[in-house]
């Protein structure tokens, strides 16, 4: 290849390996017991209690990553690419499976099963302008797709939402869907006069409506046909957390003794369960209220989506709460003067630089809460949920960087 000039360099790289985490906690395989206390004939006698199902099978979770990938330096490297494809598979899933009442335990950890993530990785950097004035570029933009691949036991429905709002289960694990997904029901609405609500007898208008998606055969067995009645079988997956794509985009300018840097960061395609607004938003005269409240159903009102104020609507986990959380956002902005050699010299120092840097300067999305960066109870099976969240801080910053 030494006749290709414009080739700086090339490389394909490989690799495969298997971790397991170990992060499983002392003595989870075991039964366990915690003190306790009861009350026999009026007197207090200190006791024990089962505290945790034994479980002598339990493993560790294991992981399996193959990766290939692709370095290419054209023009003197004055342009440069990257691309990765990987896959990874992590086997014996841990998870703590809730368990019915009735068996005196909460929950039980188990290896339940098996999820894959794969993706694309590119990343470019470039040098544009390399004369007085240098401009150089880096831009980046990840692909991933995550899916459950085994679960044991079937469908596992969870609840993230504060207890405070006793809502219905939010999300659920399900083969062949991401870790996570949200899960409710699909909101069409408010009921209005005049309508049918044979299949939501209980409701009256300015009531939310709710979607018929589903029915039982007359086996029992669920099936995706409307049978004429909302109830808990009509709820569906809602949203995905997991973006389309998430990228970053960084520039530096330079010119004599000023450098620029801009960096701007985004993410694409996912969703967000906007807990927040659920507390507020749904009417039940329990809480403060956004400025919704004034658009909400009344008799002289009917043209909103907004339900009425009732005492008794319920938080129920819908559509309703799942919005759009893609953005982008002016992550960084700095700007600097180096003082020239010569100066430096006079004054005895290597080294003087002044700066102004700014972070999370203006965010564009059309997300209604504060922050579509959500981390609320933030782990592998809670993603893109918001609760009372803060905000990214802006900030503004003016420095001195000085060498002796």
């Amino acid at each position: 290849m030494e006749n290709l000039s414009d080739l700086s360099h090339l490389k394909v790289r490989g690799s495969y390996g298997v971790t397991g985490n170990t992060e499983i906690g002392s003595y989870q395989s075991l039964a366990k017991f915690t003190p306790s206390y009861t009350v026999i004939n009026g007197t207090i006698v200190t006791a024990v209690r089962p505290l945790d199902v034994a479980n002598k099978n339990l493993s560790w979770e294991s992981t399996a990553q193959s990766d290939i990938g692709l370095d290419i330096g054209l023009f003197k490297d004055r342009l440069i690419l990257t691309a990765d494809y990987y896959y990874k598979k992590t086997s014996n899933l841990l998870y703590n499976i809730p368990l019915p009442e009735y068996s005196g335990y909460s929950t039980s950890l188990q290896n339940i099963g098996s999820v894959q993530n794969k993706g694309l990785e590119f990343a470019i950097t470039t040098v544009n302008i390399n004369k007085r004035f240098k401009w150089n570029t880096d831009f980046n933009i990840s692909f991933n797709r995550n899916k459950i691949l085994k679960l044991s036991g079937g469908d596992v429905l969870y609840n993230s939402i504060p207890g405070g709002l006793l809502s219905t289960d939010s999300q659920i694990l399900r083969e062949g869907e991401v870790v996570g997904a949200f899960y409710g029901w699909i909101f069409d609405g408010v009921y209005q006069q005049g309508d049918d609500f044979s299949a939501e007898p209980t409701k009256q208008p300015g009531d939310v409506k709710y979607r018929d998606i589903a029915g039982r055969d007359a086996e029992g067995k669920l099936v995706g046909i409307p049978d004429g009645v909302v109830n808990s079988d009509d709820r569906t997956i809602i949203g995905n957390p997991y973006p389309d794509f998430t990228f970053g985009f960084n520039n530096d300018f330079r010119y004599k003794n000023f450098d620029l840097n801009i960096f701007f960061q985004g993410s694409v395609g996912n969703d967000v369960m906007n807990i927040t607004r659920m507390e507020l938003d749904w009417m039940a005269g329990k809480s403060n209220a956004t400025t919704d409240a004034l658009n909400r159903w009344t008799p002289t009102n009917t043209n909103t989506d907004v339900p009425r104020a009732s005492g008794s609507n319920k938080s129920e986990v819908s559509s309703r709460w799942v919005e759009d959380g893609s953005y982008v956002r002016l992550k960084n902005l700095s700007l600097g003067y180096n003082l020239p050699e010569r100066t430096l010299q006079k004054l005895k120092i290597t080294k003087l630089r002044i700066y102004v840097s700014a972070q999370n300067i203006f965010t564009i999305t059309k997300y209604k809460g504060f922050d579509p960066e959500t981390s609320y109870r933030d782990s592998n099976t809670n993603v893109g949920l918001d609760f009372g969240n803060y905000s990214n801080v802006k900030s503004w910053t003016l420095g001195v960087n000085i060498g002796l």
